[in-house]
């Protein structure tokens, strides 16, 4: 038999025969009686489960690979009839798994099949602890199939709600190795996780995914990375996973920890890392400050590095290296002037005080402000490594003097689609072969140290 919930004060109506109505008054009294039909209330009660299987749920307590479930005092289920509010529902008993939920004044259901929900989500500020979680993050869904209501009386198939958690719950241990590697923050796929101080456990709800990709902010501001495929978090269950392996992401580098850094971001086995700059960078302990990675980006974070050369040894020419949001001193592509590289080199909003030497370099320069450009190889025809031609392309900036590389016969090309400059682009300067974009002109820029610019 269908489980039965008896209707408080349902109104019944029992063979009424309504008289013809010829006057306002009249339609005015049965509006009256036909609101009164639409605002019957019901009462329903229904003995619940959270989730028995995977014990998942309010008043979160871990215990060894699980998590206790019961229902709590504050607990409360929204009862929907498609999109539709019907009412809410509480428990009658609290601290165990199953209770009785009853609640008064629901509206009748038109459908066929009740959804039961409790909680409302949010992923976006966890902390990292199961009291957040518990609070605020349990979202499960129950379901009360072939619903009907005969003569003020629900019926309903089931003999009991059993409520599916909507999200996985995942405690994430992070190691460095075998040692403890504390975090301030970590994110989750798309959600953030911040601790109250630095943690190497963070307790994190997440909706199902067969991937995850994790972010860990670690004090004084690096981020390394892990990512994983096929992890399998389903809805409904704990799991318990530690993490050893960390890619740099993002490290910081400070005038104190230069030297640490560059080592940390020329290793990192992260696609395209960041180093980033929160102090000018003076040390003079070295000519060059040398990057040997063949993608990234050194973000200078408006800060200088003046008082050294940058020496980029990328070597792949299908990859990046981006300097970009500073000052520094110039760029070199050999080191001893004997070895050739030939990977890309991208500068954004960038200052460059004395020469950049390409040296077998593809260059895209956007925006910022240059002295001088040798584009060349010294008495190479190609380069060595890439056997590629010399170029560098502008699409903005400024630029004092560009030419091919000093006292050699061998030149670069360069394409312009954009920039200013302080000799007339138009045509070759120096030796250097110059090609203008398709379609661009060069015009009078009102500038007088700037004079000819690209539109």
């Amino acid at each position: 038999m269908g489980k039965k919930v008896y209707a408080l004060a349902a109104l019944l109506f029992c063979g009424a025969v309504l008289p013809a109505c010829t006057d306002k008054e009249d339609v005015k009294e049965n509006n009256s009686i036909i609101e009164n039909v639409k605002q019957q209330t019901l009462s329903l009660t229904i003995n619940a489960s959270k989730n028995k299987n995977s014990k998942i749920s309010k008043a979160l307590a871990e215990s060894g690979q699980n998590l206790a479930a019961t229902w709590g005092e504050n607990d409360e289920v929204s009862v929907y009839d498609g999109e539709t509010l019907l009412g809410t529902l509480k428990p009658q008993t609290t601290g165990e798994t199953s209770t009785v939920l009853s609640g008064n004044n629901l509206q009748a259901p038109t459908g066929t099949t009740l959804t039961l929900k409790f909680n409302t989500p949010n992923y976006a500020n966890q902390d990292g602890t199961l009291e957040y979680i518990a609070a605020n993050c349990d979202y499960a869904v129950a379901e009360l199939s072939e619903v009907k209501v005969v003569d003020g009386e629900i019926t309903y198939k089931e003999d009991y709600a059993d409520f599916i958690n909507q999200q996985a719950i995942v405690k994430f241990t992070l190691k460095n190795g075998d040692a403890d590697f504390s975090a301030t923050s970590l994110k989750v796929n798309d959600y953030t996780v911040t601790a109250s101080s630095a943690t190497n456990v963070f307790y994190v709800a997440i909706p199902a995914t067969s991937d995850v990709a994790l972010v860990a902010t670690v004090s004084g501001g690096n981020e390394y990375a892990y990512t994983k495929t096929g992890a399998n978090f389903s809805n409904g269950n704990f799991y318990n996973v530690t993490v050893k392996t960390w890619k740099a992401k993002l490290v910081v580098a400070t005038a104190s920890n230069i030297t640490e850094a560059i080592s940390i971001f020329n290793s990192s086995s992260y696609e395209n890392p960041t180093l980033k700059f929160n102090s000018d960078y003076t040390n003079t302990s070295s000519d060059f400050l040398t990057i040997t990675r063949n993608d990234g980006v050194i973000d200078l974070n408006n800060h200088s590095c003046v008082g050294k050369k940058m020496l980029i040894k990328n070597t792949d020419n299908s990859k990046t290296i981006t300097i970009q949001n500073g000052t520094i001193h110039g760029l070199d592509g050999n080191t001893g002037y004997t070895d050739t590289y030939a990977g890309k080199i991208k500068l954004i909003n960038l200052t460059v005080n004395d020469v950049i030497w390409t040296d077998g370099h593809e260059y895209i320069i956007e925006s910022g402000t240059y002295s001088q450009i040798y584009n060349g190889y010294g008495n190479k025809t190609i380069s060595a490594v890439s056997g590629l031609p010399n170029k560098v392309i502008i699409n903005g900036g400024s630029f004092k003097n560009i030419s091919d590389s000093k006292d050699n016969k061998f030149h670069g090309t360069y394409v312009i689609n954009g920039g200013k400059f302080a000799q007339n682009v138009g045509g070759t300067i120096e030796r250097a072969t110059i090609t203008l974009g398709t379609d661009k002109t060069v015009q009078d820029s009102g500038d007088t140290d700037y004079p000819y610019e690209v539109k």
